[in-house]
């Protein structure tokens, strides 16, 4: 029976570091989406584009919401047709403190224009 005891003793040390390593979190790694919706416009007047927006975001967090991602920015919105579409860019992992939430834009010193998608349907951005 002494030769089984080095063999038991083996595999109980590889059941432990099996355990940490299935137990301990994995650093670096977050979930992130990307979420678009719209809201229908009943015309194009400011008040209703004003109605709109609070509904798809509204839908648009919850969403974030139901796949566990607490942290989210509007990253876009635009009127498309007869409907106001929004972005969110949703994260599970808190926001840096030291950086500004806010998206600055271009410098004015950058002479490159901004980048345009020739895949997305004409709109206006509000």
């Amino acid at each position: 029976m002494k030769a089984i005891e080095p063999l038991g003793r083996f595999i109980g040390i590889i059941g432990i570091i099996i355990n940490i390593v299935a137990v301990a979190p994995a650093p670096g790694f977050t979930a992130t989406a990307t979420i678009e919706t719209a809201a229908s416009l009943a015309d194009h007047s400011a008040a209703s584009i004003k109605a709109a927006l609070p509904e798809a975001v509204t839908s648009a967090v919850r969403g974030a919401v139901a796949m566990g991602l607490h942290h989210v920015h509007l990253n876009a919105a635009q009127v498309v047709r007869d409907a106001v579409v929004i972005q969110l860019v949703a994260t599970d992992e808190e926001p840096d403190q030291g950086s500004s939430a806010e998206d600055p834009g271009p410098s004015a010193d950058d002479p490159t224009p901004p980048a345009s998608d020739q895949n997305q349907p004409e709109g206006r951005s509000l």
